[in-house]
């Protein structure tokens, strides 16, 4: 689906209709573009590769964003097309990871001596919208007690991702609590996205 036809849809069908018809479904735009002629089956296969690794049912992983999609949904990007270095989005659906992750945060940070400034202001605003993640960008030796083992199984989805799939580009991923948030931030995002471009038009 175009962006133009995903604006129509979205117009005449709305937010939650586009969020369970086109970013639930199993068309990801750039395993079709890897592997043309067997997409849904390699995704299924990634899938069961995430759910091994991290340890959560294969039906709570799904790939979102502009590798989903071929291109941002961001509302002010206007539908920039996928780059060939644009991150690939993954969805974790975990209560148990989500608390886990969260508390290692909270440990983390209570640890932390005074004076080393840690960017917990972040993390406290996501998992507010019930998710969680951890950046690569803040990961150094002194958070590796509190999230090695994370770090560890990350680190193998990633090679999994290069040496089977062929996805060289960076991992992103949330965690989520529950699939109601994960709908919740989806929603709230395609309704700004046809906000603005009502506005633009």
């Amino acid at each position: 689906m175009d962006s133009a036809e995903l604006l129509t849809l979205l117009r005449s069908n709305g937010a939650k209709h586009v969020y369970n018809s086109l970013l639930l479904d199993e068309n990801v735009f750039l395993l079709k573009q890897l592997f043309p002629h067997n997409h849904a089956e390699k995704y299924h296969q990634l899938k069961v590769a995430a759910s091994d690794i991290l340890g959560v049912p294969t039906k709570n992983i799904a790939i979102v964003g502009s590798s989903k999609t071929g291109y941002s949904l961001t509302p002010k990007r206007d539908f920039a097309n996928i780059r060939p270095n644009s991150d690939i989005d993954l969805v974790v659906v975990s209560k148990e990871l989500f608390d886990n992750l969260w508390t290692s945060h909270l440990n983390y940070k209570n640890s932390v001596e005074q004076g080393r400034e840690y960017s917990y202001s972040t993390v406290a605003k996501n998992i507010f919208r019930h998710f969680v993640s951890v950046s690569e960008d803040e990961i150094d030796s002194s958070m590796l007690v509190f999230f090695s083992d994370w770090i560890n199984r990350v680190g193998k989805l990633k090679k999994i991702l290069e040496q089977q799939f062929k996805i060289k580009t960076s991992l992103e991923y949330r965690v989520y609590d529950s699939w109601n948030y994960v709908e919740q931030y989806h929603v709230t995002g395609l309704n700004a996205l046809m906000e603005h471009h009502n506005e633009s038009h």
